[in-house]
């Protein structure tokens, strides 16, 4: 997805964050024992997924929020994310299926029928018993509700609109903080409150972007560090709970765009994996199972293992381990660019069709009315 909006301003640095961000939530995922596996930050690789949440705050608040408040419609901004978000979804999902469904698998929990519809809906993000259907899509239902609230408010907060923000981004650190088990490390259970926590502030901090003046080559350098650290040392503990605010100034600085390495973030590298951010970050587990498929058969078996929570694991040498991981990475972004070709692009054109059309029909109907 594309960080840009109506007024012709792209924060292309951040879209490239984006596509950063998403490599190593996909190296969290895959687990060898080279050097791209046992690295710090990628262990706790989890946690850039909160990156995104405040990310979309951001870049939505810019984009949407002044027109909702003055009476955009809701509908209409609802349908533009669904049409976004939804049809790769849909498509992953039912990848799945069609996999389980021909290797002769049982449908039951954590991939129940059910818990297919679940999934579906996108009702599996708040006190939710685990679903594998599709592992990240958990945050897409968040991000869905986070959607829906970030709409109403816009629209109907007036001079609380700040406060309602500030709200939301509070009561979801509050109920992660109170009741997750595994504090920001939530998904099926209390995803949508880790969502919540990171938009609100996220819109926050497009709020207050106005008057941020720091920027510049050392101010990024700085906060890059800054996130980095807190990445490695934040482990799995209360600690994570600041990962949103972390992320706050990353997202201010680099939004200004005014330092080397938010220029060396403009290279046509960086941006394609900023335009293939969801798609990488939606279909890397299918892909990395494929891979693992791949290696039993060609190894008999030998080259892969299961740790004790289930997952599995590479079983080779560290430069094995690692040119497999890189062969894995590239093969991951080859299927997000044929699913961003052939799913998300059609799907974003004929929701943009629909939408104008409905918009014309509903303009000579008002002419008629008149």
């Amino acid at each position: 997805m594309r960080t840009g909006c109506a007024d012709g301003i792209r924060f292309t640095a951040l879209d490239s964050l984006r596509g950063l961000s998403a490599l190593l939530v996909v190296l969290f995922h895959f687990h060898g024992p080279g050097l791209l596996g046992t690295l710090a930050i990628v262990r706790n690789g989890w946690l850039f997924v909160d990156l995104f949440f405040v990310l979309s705050g951001f870049v939505l608040a810019h984009g949407h929020a002044a027109r909702l408040a003055a009476g955009d419609s809701i509908g209409r901004f609802l349908a533009l994310r669904l049409a976004r978000i939804y049809p790769l979804h849909a498509v992953v999902l039912f990848a799945y299926l069609a996999a389980m469904l021909a290797a002769g698998q049982t449908l039951a929990p954590p991939r129940s029928a059910g818990q297919f519809v679940e999934a579906l809906a996108l009702l599996h993000s708040a006190g939710a018993a685990p679903n594998h259907w599709s592992l990240p899509s958990w945050s897409i239902a968040a991000e869905w509700w986070c959607y829906l609230l970030f709409a109403l408010i816009c629209a109907r907060g007036g001079r609380a609109t700040p406060w309602l923000f500030a709200a939301m981004a509070a009561a979801g650190l509050a109920v992660v903080a109170r009741a997750a088990p595994h504090w920001l490390n939530s998904s099926n259970d209390f995803g949508l409150f880790r969502g919540m926590a990171g938009f609100g502030l996220g819109v926050l901090a497009r709020m207050g972007f106005g008057r941020w003046r720091l920027g510049g080559t050392g101010a990024e350098i700085a906060v890059t560090m800054l996130a980095a650290a807190f990445v490695i040392h934040a482990g799995a503990g209360p600690l994570t709970l600041a990962a949103p605010l972390v992320f706050v100034p990353v997202i201010l600085v680099f939004a200004r765009g005014q330092g080397r390495v938010s220029a060396l973030l403009t290279h046509p590298g960086f941006v394609r994996l900023g335009v293939l951010s969801y798609g990488i970050y939606m279909v890397h587990p299918l892909v990395q199972g494929r891979v693992y498929d791949l290696l039993d058969l060609i190894g008999g078996g030998r080259w892969t293992a299961t740790d004790a929570t289930g997952a599995q694991m590479l079983v080779l040498p560290g430069w094995a381990a690692d040119a497999v991981t890189l062969a894995m990475l590239a093969a991951v972004v080859a299927v997000a660019a044929i699913a961003h070709h052939l799913v998300e692009q059609p799907a974003r054109r004929w929701a943009g069709r629909w939408l104008a059309g409905q918009r014309g029909f509903s303009a000579v109907a008002a002419r008629g009315r008149g």
